[in-house]
């Protein structure tokens, strides 16, 4: 990536502001654990290849995660300078120390392999720390390109094709093996990858769950995922009036400021109140300076459509009550129903494990999905997950967290 003077000027001077914190709040904020003072203070002093060493040590996916992560609620929100005014722009010093190409040192092979299911962002990070210990990886992939859904679902006003590629090459053209179009139950099985590899790690993370309301089926009524992958190919033809997305999260956020573009209105609907939200702070502020209206406290009940084609969104309202762990639960209010006139809903509610999949390997589940212990290691032994699977659909950063986990692992028994 090629920068201008002044914004090289900018740069130096930003990372010159730094206070080179002992014991810094901003690397325990985050999830990667990079040094940051320390790269900082390289790209203060000019040295930009041990800047770029010191964050893909630590994350393989340093520049995508300079250009996802939500920095405000991990490491510049935790900045000291932050307490006193303004913090270091991290995520710009980061992006920077992430557009060099020194290398990072591997060792020579050992004689041990993986596989490693899924190419997002879990699965890719795995494969690096596994290569850097001279462990042979194959990846197996059921699309066929790398990336999950940073390569087919994130808008791409959120990430940037350059940050992909800088993070993408970087592990690409090490002793990396990939097949692609490789679903597990279809043409790739479990017990043949434990019969073949010394462990196996699932980073296949998780599918869009719809809601058990009627009317989801009418056209222009999209789950969260289509809906977004159809944004970033070619954007749908004009879905009209008024577009209503279901949902208070991340995606829930993307989708609503995605539907400006082939919309004039955009309506989000939560079941609970602001305060409830996982979207972040930065990302509901973003949709407010958009102009998404918000409204809070409704579930959505059924889904109709009249002769002219208009969509009817019948929503009850919800009272919050206070359980004993976790966010309060909504309750419907008796004869509260009210209907929302739309020309188009994206639900976004939600995502799931495949169950049925792990189930016939043999893995064993419990309500929040399959059982892994604090190593992450599921109930086969040498079977691992990493990734959106096991924590729920968390960060890209999440994912390297537990990949550099799983994969020390992995190490240490071999």
């Amino acid at each position: 990536m090629k920068y201008t003077e002044k914004e090289l000027i900018n740069i130096k001077n930003e990372a010159k502001r730094c206070l080179y914190c002992y014991d810094a709040p901003c690397i325990k904020a985050c999830p990667a654990k990079i040094n940051i003072p320390e790269f900082i203070k390289a790209i203060a002093e000019d040295n930009n290849k041990r800047a770029t060493l010191l964050v893909y040590e630590e994350n393989p996916l340093s520049a995508i995660c300079s250009e996802i992560c939500p920095t405000d609620e991990l490491c510049r929100g935790s900045c000291n300078l932050g307490k006193l005014g303004k913090p270091i722009n991290i995520p710009l010093l980061q992006n920077y120390a992430a557009s060099f190409k020194y290398a990072t040192i591997h060792n020579k092979y050992i004689g041990r392999k993986v596989a490693i299911v899924g190419a997002g962002p879990g699965g890719l990070a795995a494969a690096e720390f596994l290569l850097r210990a001279g462990i042979g990886v194959k990846i197996f992939e059921k699309e066929n390109h790398i990336g999950g859904i940073i390569d087919t679902i994130l808008p791409k006003e959120r990430i940037t094709e350059e940050a992909k590629k800088r993070d993408f090459e970087r592990i690409l053209k090490k002793e990396l093996k990939i097949e692609y179009n490789k679903a597990f139950g279809k043409n790739l099985f479990l017990k043949d990858l434990i019969k073949e590899y010394d462990a196996v790690i699932i980073a296949t993370g998780l599918y869009q769950k719809g809601i058990s309301i009627k009317g989801t089926g009418h056209k222009n009524v999209f789950l969260v995922n289509d809906f977004l992958h159809l944004n970033r190919l070619s954007r749908p033809k004009k879905l009209g009036h008024h577009i209503v997305v279901i949902g208070g999260g991340a995606a829930a956020i993307d989708c609503a400021i995605q539907a400006f573009k082939v919309g004039k209105k955009v309506s989000i609907y939560y079941r609970r109140s602001r305060a409830e939200m996982p979207a972040t702070k930065e990302e509901l502020e973003n949709a407010d300076n958009t102009g998404v209206s918000f409204n809070y406290l409704a579930s959505p009940i059924q889904i109709n459509r009249n002769n002219q084609g208009d969509l009817f969104v019948e929503f009850i309202e919800n009272k919050l009550v206070k359980v004993t762990l976790g966010r309060p639960k909504p309750i419907p209010i008796k004869d509260s129903n009210f209907k929302v006139k739309c020309s188009a809903v994206v639900l976004a509610t939600g995502q799931g494990y495949d169950k049925k999949i792990f189930q016939k390997m043999g893995i064993v589940l419990d309500n929040n999905g399959p059982v892994v212990g604090d190593d992450y290691q599921t109930s086969i032994d040498n079977v691992y997950l990493v990734g959106d699977v096991v924590n729920g659909g968390a960060t890209a950063v999440e994912a390297v967290k537990i990949a550099k986990m799983v994969t020390k692992l992995i190490k240490a028994e071999m």
